[in-house]
């Protein structure tokens, strides 16, 4: 995994792009190829990376059970933090 960002937010789209963008920026560049669930927040993101990229294939959509493993890893990790 290249990037991952925690907000509160997980389906205002602008979130998702704002948090991308920044990490674009701080990398000096965008990856070749992003992954994502087809949540709310991210069309514009995928809108964005193609955009990037250059290429309709800069981005794919993947099922949600393949993001499962890491949607758990997310909770448990912001639950932590919120309690400590």
């Amino acid at each position: 995994m290249v990037w991952l960002q925690l907000a509160c937010s997980n389906n205002n789209p602008k979130v998702h792009a704002k948090n991308f963008l920044q990490f674009v920026a701080e990398c000096g560049g965008c990856p070749v190829k992003v992954r994502s669930d087809c949540g709310t927040g991210n069309g514009v993101l995928a809108a964005i990376q193609c955009e990037l990229r250059g290429s309709a294939n800069a981005h794919t959509f993947g099922s949600p059970p393949a993001s499962e493993k890491i949607d758990t890893e997310v909770y448990l990790c912001m639950t932590k933090c919120n309690t400590q």
